[in-house]
């Protein structure tokens, strides 16, 4: 996979993520910062600089915004998973007691 295409999936992933509302409850300098640098052309260095504050500083905001859509993603995707086996299980029910 080349840069171009990996950077686009990261793309993709964060553009569904927020559309999920997975950034929602996270400090908006935080969403803001990460957007700027994950969607947009800006380095770390000249976000720092737009926001009047450290690389170190915008970096983590960076690293809170992408942990925190890991977290709540991989929630989301477990709930998903376990109302997928529910269902599975009520019809595989409703069939066994069709079937007698």
């Amino acid at each position: 996979m080349s840069k171009t295409e990996f950077e686009d999936r990261i793309k993709r992933k964060v553009l569904d993520d927020i559309s999920l509302g997975f950034h929602k409850g996270l400090p908006e300098k935080t969403v803001n910062v990460s957007v700027a640098f994950i969607l947009g052309p800006h380095t770390l260095e000249e976000i720092a600089e737009s926001y009047g504050e450290v690389h170190s500083n915008i970096s983590y905001h960076l690293r809170r915004f992408t942990r925190k859509l890991e977290i709540r993603r991989s929630a989301f995707e477990k709930d998903v998973r376990r109302s997928i086996n529910q269902n599975i299980i009520k019809l595989n029910r409703s069939l066994v007691q069709n079937s007698n």
